[in-house]
């Protein structure tokens, strides 16, 4: 291999091995996972499930995933990150199951919010935990960046190819797919020993520890990140009417995301983040409101191609702030657990509450308007002065 080639490779790749080996998982799983995820909303509605029931379900999964956070922590700390993630794994597993029964017994659906809920707390808490010790600290950005940018590569024909098999085989063939990508995901963790994540959280004493504005910055970016991932999914369907239409503009949006993610990486270790990180937020946040006024598929590409871009410097660039401000800490595990509590427990208000204003209103256009305003709190997690970002006030 050519010298300049090798330097190229490990100056991005990790030398941690739990990392590398939580990249070959994730590539697999996203892999499967990308061919049903934006069409999880679209099946429920093919069901006869309404768009408020729908975001009632999405209730239930992020109240699942508050409840099933601490659950996930101790786990971690007891057996493993690893064990950990190979639990989520298996949940997901049987999750995809259940939904080939769904449609002869629609009650099922809260115990589909349930193991959506408990395989998502159970893979992203040792998720982040292993990132934010794993990655070195020096290429932050690049190694997160090159990580975010390698996992939207790998989705990036998932979103097409689930809706061809959608138009040409029915919902089935995506979940069947899925599973044995899961499947495969595992072996990658069987590969080193596992290792545990001391775990020291208490809500009561370590709320007061971090800026708020940190926490309201959580808040806000889960909110918009369930509007992306779950409401413009379903108003592009409804202008296009087209399962394949719908997978092949996702796969577009992921294409799009992935050059940026890299250069939010990038950018993340020099001396222009924050004013980088200002654009992104505002023009992203802008653009997202715009997508109310969406009419047909070329205003659909005009969006993504702003949008994405924009969004993805500002996700990139917010994470990896989070990772390293949770290593200085040196308390990576309370930095996570109040990170994915205030991103789902502000999805749960969103959805119990759009869920109510679309059962008067049918005006799915009102969430992106909402989404752009909670995008933009992200803004107020900026400081000042000196570092990138807000951290602990005892930091």
């Amino acid at each position: 291999m050519p010298l300049h080639i090798y330097k190229l490779l490990h100056s991005v790749f990790p030398d941690n091995k739990e990392v590398r080996e939580l990249y070959v998982t994730s590539l697999l799983r996203t892999m499967g996972v990308s061919m049903i995820g934006i069409f999880l909303p679209l099946y429920l509605l093919s069901l006869g499930f309404s768009l408020s029931l729908v975001m009632v379900f999405y209730f239930l999964v992020s109240s699942t995933i508050v409840g099933s956070i601490f659950i996930a922590t101790r786990f971690c700390a007891k057996y493993g990150t690893k064990k950990c993630i190979l639990i989520a794994i298996l949940v997901e597993i049987l999750f995809y199951s259940v939904l080939f029964i769904l449609p002869y017994a629609k009650l099922l659906v809260v115990v589909l919010a349930f193991l959506y809920g408990v395989g998502s707390a159970f893979y992203w808490i040792p998720f982040h935990n292993i990132l934010a010790v794993g990655l070195d600290h020096k290429r932050l950005g690049k190694e997160y960046g090159v990580f975010r940018a390698a996992l939207a590569f790998a989705a990036a024909g998932g979103p097409l190819i689930g809706g061809i098999m959608i138009a040409m085989l029915g919902f089935n063939a995506p979940f069947i797919a899925a599973i044995l990508f899961l499947i495969l995901s595992i072996i990658p963790l069987l590969l080193s020993k596992d290792f545990p994540m001391k775990q020291r959280f208490s809500l009561k004493k370590d709320m007061h520890r971090f800026d708020f504005r940190v926490l309201i910055g959580y808040l806000g970016d889960g909110i918009d990140d369930r509007i992306t991932l779950t409401l413009w999914p379903i108003f592009i369907y409804m202008l296009v009417g087209s399962y394949i239409t719908v997978g092949g503009l996702s796969a577009l949006a992921l294409v799009i995301s992935t050059t940026s993610m890299m250069i939010a990486g990038w950018m993340f270790d020099t001396k222009h983040i924050r004013k980088m990180f200002v654009i992104s937020t505002i023009l992203s946040g802008i653009v997202g409101a715009a997508r109310a006024f969406v009419s047909t598929v070329a205003h659909i590409v005009g969006i993504e191609l702003l949008f994405r871009p924009a969004n993805q410097l500002t996700q990139v660039t917010h994470t990896s702030a989070h990772y390293e401000a949770a290593r200085k800490s040196g308390d990576v595990v309370a930095f996570n657990i109040l990170r994915e509590l205030f991103i789902h427990g502000g999805i749960a208000a969103f959805c119990l509450v759009f869920a109510f204003i679309f059962t008067f209103t049918q005006r799915v256009e009102i969430a992106f308007f909402v989404g752009a305003i909670t995008h933009l709190t992200l803004l107020y997690t900026v400081k000042r002065k000196p570092l990138h970002f807000t951290a602990p006030k005892d930091i």
